[in-house]
């Protein structure tokens, strides 16, 4: 007679504490990526795929009940991500300014007034539009996946499953 393992409940909140560490991760490998030259979008995808991965761990579940919450931590690891670029140009700027003209304030306070101004993110626009446009493609098997729920996963991300 086969045994059937036990049912295991999904912890939604420690799944997207999990989850939620895959921000930051993405942050300093978008930053890399960018300050070496590279298309920095492209890793939107490593970040859906990797808060995926951290909730599976944190969860011990596939994403059912924290699906959206899931996909909410991903959309937000996305936009922190491309203003991270934004600032780290606005750090670089700030240098080269400081040194040709008597600048009066911070560094911080200069990109705190210049990081959501239009005149800035126009010079953004191309790599906003690819931003998003690797995120959605980048992401979308993740987000289809979450929202297929427990069987997707299952047939789908074999390598992801969790078991006792």
């Amino acid at each position: 007679m086969e045994q059937k393992a036990p049912v295991q409940n999904e912890n939604v909140a420690k799944g997207l504490l999990f989850a939620s560490l895959a921000i930051p991760i993405a942050v300093i490998f978008v930053l890399l990526l960018w300050n070496m030259g590279f298309m920095a979008s492209l890793t939107s995808f490593a970040l859906a795929y990797l808060a995926t991965y951290l909730y599976l761990i944190g969860a011990r579940h596939t994403p059912l009940k924290g699906a959206k919450y899931l996909l909410f931590i991903i959309m937000i690891g996305i936009v922190i991500s491309f203003f991270a670029i934004v600032a780290a140009d606005l750090f670089k700027l700030y240098g080269a300014l400081h040194t040709k003209y008597e600048i009066k304030i911070s560094r911080l306070e200069f990109i705190q007034n210049n990081i959501f101004k239009l005149e800035v993110l126009k010079y953004y626009a191309k790599d906003a539009g690819f931003f998003l446009l690797f995120a959605v493609l980048g992401s979308y098997r993740q987000i289809m996946l979450l929202f297929h729920g427990h069987k997707a996963y299952k047939t789908s991300n074999k390598q992801l499953e969790i078991t006792k």
